[in-house]
């Protein structure tokens, strides 16, 4: 989670250096005493985290858009933490 948080918003890029991300799980079952899944984590900025849960879209971005931008992001931070692993294994 750690790894998310220090990464920018992936809807505006803002974050990650100076003020750190929020951790925003997309998918994965959820519920009253249910944790979705780490693995579908993505980076937010508080002004997008909060537009999500607010009305689950964020700026000019359709519901489906954004979802689409939290995959992709998802993507790159699973292969990059893969890389890591293979690295460390060779």
């Amino acid at each position: 989670m750690q790894a998310v948080r220090a990464r920018p918003c992936c809807i505006c890029r803002h974050g990650g250096g100076g003020e750190p991300s929020e951790a925003h799980h997309f998918a994965g079952s959820r519920g009253t005493g249910i944790k979705a899944a780490d693995a579908f984590t993505v980076p937010l900025c508080h002004f997008c985290h909060s537009s999500w849960h607010n009305s689950a879209r964020v700026g000019e971005l359709t519901k489906e858009q954004t979802l689409a931008v939290f995959w992709r992001e998802c993507a790159e931070i699973l292969i990059e933490r893969l890389t890591i692993e293979i690295d460390v294994e060779q």
